[in-house]
């Protein structure tokens, strides 16, 4: 998170409020993004309604690794286009715009071989930077998730995942880091079905924390949930958030 805050901008076209990262837009991302960087810290889950900022941290901790701790990463999207989509249009502009990350692609080379020269790394499956690389795969193709060795395992969306020939994508992707004793898997989605939900049985498996927020009235903390939103039947506009301590 403090890498974002220092170092990250968001390109116009990307986001309703490009420039300069700030922590205290989404205060509720910072935790998870520490636990990327905690050595204590191996796999993070991280279940979340849509449109709250999840895919934002994955490109902070691609960010973060590039220019602090360059290590090869793989990010799983569920199908082609995602992938594709989220190579050209997430992480080609901040490599751009960001000053941490300018020309870092360009600086990174693929190596075809002794004796042979190198060639233009920065495509849509793979991009290079000093130290490291950005893998991109689809959850559908076996292929693009079990072909290099990688220490951090981005899955994205993964509620929203296939199958492949050969089984489980997340079991496929995560193989792919078992020779890194400092590996970080990173697990993140809006959740489906209940009791058929990817990120659910991952977040089961968690410490399973919470984010809290203070009652503007009281101040006692609580956590944001859907009962507490009340309305005036057939007037939506009329909904408010009722603190479950005081009432206010």
């Amino acid at each position: 998170s403090e890498w974002a805050e220092a170092r990250r901008l968001i390109p116009r076209g990307t986001s309703p409020e490009p420039g300069k990262w700030r922590n205290e837009r989404t205060p509720y991302l910072a935790e998870p993004m520490d636990a990327f960087s905690d050595v204590r810290v191996e796999t993070v889950v991280c279940m979340m309604s849509s449109q709250v900022g999840k895919t934002e941290t994955f490109l902070n901790v691609i960010g973060y690794y590039a220019d602090h701790e360059p290590s090869p990463i793989l990010v799983v999207q569920p199908v082609d286009h995602m992938k594709e989509a989220f190579s050209k249009e997430r992480v080609d502009p901040m490599f751009r715009e960001s000053p941490a990350l300018r020309d870092k692609l360009e600086q990174g080379s693929e190596t075809r071989g002794p004796g042979r020269k190198s060639k233009s790394s920065n495509t849509i499956e793979i991009k290079h930077f000093p130290g490291g690389y950005i893998a991109f795969a689809a959850s559908r193709t076996a292929s693009g998730l079990s072909t290099r060795p990688i220490r951090i395992v981005l899955l994205d969306e993964v509620d929203r995942y296939g199958t492949t020939k050969e089984g489980d994508p997340i079991r496929l992707a995560i193989q792919r880091s078992e020779r890194f004793y400092n590996r970080k898997i990173g697990l993140i989605s809006t959740p489906t079905i209940q009791g058929q939900s990817n990120i659910e049985a991952w977040f089961e498996k968690s410490d399973k924390r919470l984010f809290w927020v203070p009652c503007v009235h009281c101040g006692e903390f609580h956590v944001l949930e859907w009962r507490n939103v009340i309305w005036e039947k057939d007037r939506p506009e009329t909904a408010t958030l009722v603190c479950p301590h005081c009432e206010g």
